[in-house]
């Protein structure tokens, strides 16, 4: 056999097994496997399963594509398109951790312009994540509690299953690829703040204060969407002090809701009743920590 078929037949195998319908888990390890070994024929691959509709293979392949640079860049690529298929939301927090802190400086560059602006949670901000992760644990969530949590304080935000408005991204897809992703996203809103998800603060020169994230800027005005998709038209020559903020729309107080509700809203948002019940394979596969096997 010519020796240079001999050397891609591994990666066209395992390119051939990634392209077939097979169970998640052997998947799962089909895409770790093509990690491992490298070669050109696997990006298009993970590309097509990152762009699809499951979230474990979702998130197990945008991980595979940050454990290269090369395939990183790649990854960049298709989130920069215009007509991408792998959405900036649905980038989960551990390969938004690898482009702000692990990748090549030209890469974290990218990054930053496509998928905003990463700070790393506090130690106080980290032992509540940790706290709340291990109560979303010990009990049974009830679901109608939690959908009507979700309807009072996120959904003034949130697109979620035919509700709610678009002050944030819709969250069908975005940020609930499993229980620590949706917990970094809930209790520490600031880690991660998308682009065009800033929070812009304007002074006007009539003593008016207004917030939300901008939706149009033009010469003659700029319109900001805040809380309950309150629009505000602002016209350029009325703003005394326009500032993008450090921080998320999202606000930060969601981490002091007493466990039980706590433990409603996030299974609520996790594994809503609208996508299937959740059984106790279900949960026990959204719980799963990232191993450090898997993260980039």
């Amino acid at each position: 056999m010519n020796l240079t078929l001999r050397s891609l037949l591994p990666g066209l195998l395992l390119s051939a097994a990634l392209s077939t319908a097979a169970p998640i888990e052997v998947t799962v390890e089909t895409i770790r496997a093509a990690a491992d070994m490298g070669g050109d024929a696997f990006p298009p691959v993970l590309l097509r399963i990152a762009g699809g509709a499951d979230q474990t293979l979702r998130q197990a392949a945008l991980e595979a594509l940050t454990s290269r640079p090369a395939w990183a860049g790649k990854l960049l690529d298709a989130l920069e398109a215009k007509d991408a298929k792998v959405k900036a939301a649905a980038v989960p927090v551990t390969v938004r951790r690898y482009f702000a802190t692990a990748a090549p400086d030209d890469l974290k560059k990218r990054a930053a312009t496509v998928l905003g602006k990463w700070n790393e949670s506090g130690e106080n901000v980290k032992k509540l994540i940790a706290a709340k992760r291990k109560a979303c644990l010990e009990g049974e969530p009830d679901m109608a509690q939690g959908k009507l949590m979700f309807t009072a304080t996120c959904a003034v935000c949130h697109k979620f299953h035919g509700g709610g408005m678009e002050v944030g991204p819709e969250l069908i897809g975005s940020g609930r690829s499993s229980l620590d992703a949706l917990l970094n996203n809930v209790i520490d809103p600031n880690q991660i703040i998308g682009r065009g998800y800033e929070n812009v603060i304007i002074n006007t020169t009539d003593g008016r204060t207004i917030a939300g994230r901008i939706i149009e800027d033009t010469p003659n005005q700029v319109t900001l969407l805040g809380t309950g998709a309150l629009r505000e038209v602002v016209a350029r020559e009325k703003i005394m002090k326009q500032e993008i903020t450090e921080n998320s729309l999202m606000p930060v107080s969601f981490g002091e809701l007493p466990d039980d509700v706590f433990r409603n809203l996030i299974w609520y948002v996790l594994a809503p009743p609208e996508e299937g019940p959740l059984t106790k394979e279900k949960r026990a596969a959204l719980s799963a920590p990232v191993t450090a096997e898997a993260a980039p």
